[in-house]
């Protein structure tokens, strides 16, 4: 006999978090109920699970959309940190992923994490350096960081 499951969380060879599977009585009762892998599929709750779907994919579409209103702009970002340095330019500490992240937070809805950023070195010197950001696959952009000497 087969019952519908709404999975919790990945499980190999059934399906990811959020899906509705159909499986088979014993293996949802002895091995994805006991181990919270899943929790059974009532019309209620895949009404929810749908909901919460449609809201997160609306979300998910508001933030691309951002997001390439703002890094396909002509006038990019440009964020400006000042920094202690040495007189040929040289930071005494580089400039860290988790600051420029926060910093991109503050000014944008859309949350970025420091797996986002691509940056060819490590920023240790006074200047402009180019900062690769990608969302996706299919939707990246580019903005400047600038060190200035305190």
């Amino acid at each position: 006999m087969l019952v519908k499951v709404i999975l919790k969380k990945a499980v190999t060879g059934v399906g990811g978090p959020g899906t509705v599977k159909a499986v088979s009585d014993g293996y949802a009762r002895n091995f994805l109920f006991p181990r919270g892998l899943a929790e059974m599929a009532t019309p209620e709750k895949i009404e929810a699970l749908e909901s919460l779907q449609l809201v997160s994919t609306q979300k998910i579409s508001e933030q691309r959309e951002e997001f390439a209103s703002i890094f396909n702009a002509p006038d990019k970002i440009n964020l400006v940190f000042k920094r202690k340095a040495t007189s040929t330019g040289k930071l005494f500490a580089a400039v860290p992923l988790t600051e420029v992240v926060s910093e991109l937070g503050e000014k944008f809805t859309f949350d970025v994490t420091p797996e986002m950023l691509v940056i060819e070195e490590p920023i240790k010197s006074v200047g402009e350096h180019n900062v690769k950001i990608i969302l996706s696959p299919d939707l990246f952009g580019e903005f400047m960081v600038t060190v200035e000497k305190e």
